[in-house]
């Protein structure tokens, strides 16, 4: 998009050939221990005004990925980007995906570190990553007028579901999630109701989680979201070590803006209520605002 600009284009060198230096990296790959693909976009492809049709990763990084996996060697692909990018192929194929985005001038060191595990990566997706374009637009945050059950049937010859769910993210660690509690079952719309949640690290590594608090208003004054992100909180969680967490909800955290009304609302109603690592965790618990 914005080649028409001096010095925003990369040059390829004199003779350059293309088929050779694919095959180059697949031999490459072939006789080392690990093999490390950078696919994605150039930065110049994303933009104001630089939308895309397709969701394809440019020009022949699919068959330079393919024939390094086919190599039989452990492959990590690195994902530069500012959309997301249809990584279907990679999701079932590659072992390891790490999506760096445009990283600036220490990108070079952060993605070193955690490429050789001097760090545990804990980023997460703050947007829900599509399979194909024909998903876009993609909320995790949809309205219950959308037959939310059946979201996954939407398409005869693709799987409904996102490649990757909004707040997904993974680690060198594993964790596991138990005993979602509420100090209350009922409230005023002055009070505000605790939950708790017990998290273990039962992987072989310290690690940082995210620990995620999602919530479903059951009726209202406006439509309400299949369900929507609380609360969230960054831990360090060591090897073997369980943490308690918890979040604080009332009128603050659960008042939204009424368009019809022109002003924030805080309906008296059923809330459902889930924490886990991301946006499909399980609404396990509930409490009702009451009105007096």
């Amino acid at each position: 998009m914005f080649d028409m600009w001096p010095g925003n284009s990369p040059v390829d060198p004199v003779d350059f050939d293309d088929e050779a230096e694919l095959q180059r990296a697949v031999d490459l790959a072939a006789r080392s221990s690990v093999a490390i693909v950078v696919i994605g976009e150039w930065q110049h492809m994303i933009g104001e005004g630089a939308s895309r049709s397709s969701l394809e990763l440019p020009g022949n990084q699919l068959r330079l990925l393919q024939a390094v996996v086919a190599t039989g060697t452990p492959v990590v692909a690195v994902v530069m980007n500012g959309r997301p990018l249809d990584l279907r192929w990679a999701a079932e194929h590659v072992p390891a995906i790490l999506d760096v985005w445009y990283p600036g001038t220490s990108g070079g060191t952060a993605v070193a570190a955690a490429l050789f595990g001097d760090v545990s990566p804990a980023g997460r997706l703050p947007f829900t990553w599509p399979r194909t374009v024909g998903q876009v637009p993609l909320f995790y945050n949809h309205t219950t007028s959308h037959d939310p059950t059946n979201q996954h049937r939407r398409y005869w010859d693709e799987d409904g579901h996102p490649l990757f769910p909004f707040g997904f993210g993974l680690s060198y660690s594993t964790f596991e999630y138990s005993a979602v509690r509420l100090d209350r079952s009922r409230i005023s719309a002055d009070d505000m109701v605790t939950v708790s949640v017990d998290v273990t690290n039962v992987g072989t590594r310290d690690a940082d989680e995210v620990v995620q608090l999602y919530v479903h208003q059951s009726s209202g004054t406006a439509a309400r979201p299949v369900r929507s992100l609380q609360g969230f909180r960054r831990v360090a969680i060591a090897r073997g070590a369980t943490i308690a967490i918890d979040f604080t909800l009332g009128r603050q955290e659960l008042s939204y803006w009424n368009a019809a009304a022109r002003d924030w609302v805080f309906d008296s109603a059923e809330y459902h209520v889930g924490v886990g690592g991301d946006s499909t965790v399980e609404l396990t618990q509930h409490f009702v605002v009451a009105e007096h």
